[in-house]
This record gives structure tokens, C-alpha cells and sequence, in this order.
């Protein structure tokens, strides 16, 4: 099965998986995406691959590749809130995969150490060194 990298709006980085394989080139994309309004709650996966080739030829993800985010009350109305990047008449999917994508990037959840005794961690998103994978 083949698939295109392109349609998905995706990112590459480097990651190491559990088993400690390199994928220096990983290709990160969201995988479900769930909105409850009732709950005022947004579940959001992304899924990694080893490469973008890997994902355009079919393969599976990376095992244990996943990164999700739940997001409620505030940080909920914040992101339902993000407005337009696009204009009129572009395809929803690029609006929603672009909002998931700045969700994910405001997410400070990964501490970096100081680099010498006695300085201060800094946070950064999991996808910090993410760049877009290309249309």
C-alpha cells in the first residue's frame, strides 16, 4: 500500500525509540483525533514513522512511537479557539491538521537538563526540533 507523506502535513525529527533505534529522519504525523463538546476535551495522536519513505511505502509505525495530548477547559477552549491561517475555502483537513500541529508545539512537556551544574532546565515541546516534512 502505498501512501503520500504530503497529505498528512507531517514533520521530521530525530528519535530514538524504546529499544533504542535510531530514526534520525523520523516522520511524525497525527493519527485520531477526537473532540468532545459535551466534555469540553480534545485527544490528539500523532503516530512516528521511521522515515517519510517508510511511511509512503506502507510501513508501520515506529512500536511505541505515539505521542498524545489531552486537552481540557482551558487549554480546550484555547485551541478550538486558534484562528484561521488560510484563506477562504482551503480544505478543512489543512486547517485541522495546522491547529493540531500548534497545540502540539505549545506543549513545553520535555526537560532539557542545564547544560552546567547549577543552571536551570529549560522545557521544550517533544516536537522541538521538528521540521515540516513538505508539501
Amino acid at each position: 500500500m502505498l501512501r503520500d507523506h504530503t497529505l498528512r502535513m507531517g514533520r521530521v525529527m530525530p528519535y530514538t525509540s524504546a529499544d533504542g533505534a535510531l530514526h534520525p529522519e523520523s516522520f511524525w504525523c497525527m493519527g485520531p483525533l477526537s473532540i468532545d463538546p459535551d466534555l469540553s476535551q480534545i485527544k490528539l495522536r500523532f503516530v512516528g514513522y521511521h522515515s517519510v519513505a517508510a511511511y509512503n511505502e506502507g510501513h508501520a509505525p515506529v512500536a511505541g512511537a505515539l505521542k498524545e495530548y489531552h486537552l481540557f477547559g482551558a487549554d480546550y477552549m484555547a485551541s478550538i479557539g486558534q484562528g484561521t491561517r488560510f484563506p477562504t475555502g482551503t480544505q478543512m483537513a489543512a486547517e485541522i491538521l495546522t491547529a493540531a500541529w500548534s497545540t502540539a508545539l505549545s506543549v513545553k512537556d520535555v526537560i532539557v537538563p542545564p547544560e552546567e551544574e547549577g543552571g536551570d532546565a529549560v522545557h521544550v515541546s517533544f516536537f522541538e526540533q521538528a521540521t515540516d516534512a513538505g508539501l
